[in-house]
C-alpha cells in the first residue's frame, strides 16, 4: 500500500511563469486511488514525453511536491502533484 498526499498545482499569483501548490489539509490516499479516478490522459512530468503543447513546469513550482503529473482531458490541462508518506507499523 503506498500512501500519498495529492496538491493541485496552479499559476503562482505574482504570475512570472512560476506556479504554487495548493497546500491545504489533504488526507492521505492510496496512488493507485487517485490513478483510478482520473478521467483523462496522465503523464508524469520528467519520466513521461510530454504531448506538444504541454508545458513541463519541474522548477518553476512553489514547494514543489515529489512527484507531478499532468492530466489532459478535451482541451484542459490540470497539473498535480504528490508526496509519499511514511507508513508506521503497528506492532503490538
Amino acid at each position: 500500500m503506498s500512501l500519498v498526499i495529492e496538491y493541485l498545482i496552479q499559476p503562482h499569483h505574482s504570475g512570472f511563469d512560476e506556479w504554487q501548490c495548493n497546500c491545504g489539509d489533504s488526507e492521505p490516499v492510496e496512488l493507485d486511488e487517485i490513478f483510478q479516478s482520473i478521467d483523462g490522459q496522465i503523464f508524469e512530468l520528467g519520466v513521461d514525453e510530454l504531448p506538444e503543447g504541454v508545458e513541463n513546469i519541474l522548477g518553476l513550482i512553489h514547494n514543489e511536491p515529489e512527484r507531478v503529473f499532468v492530466v489532459l482531458k478535451d482541451d484542459e490541462t490540470t497539473y498535480f502533484g504528490i508526496d509519499s508518506i511514511e507508513e508506521s507499523s503497528e506492532e503490538e
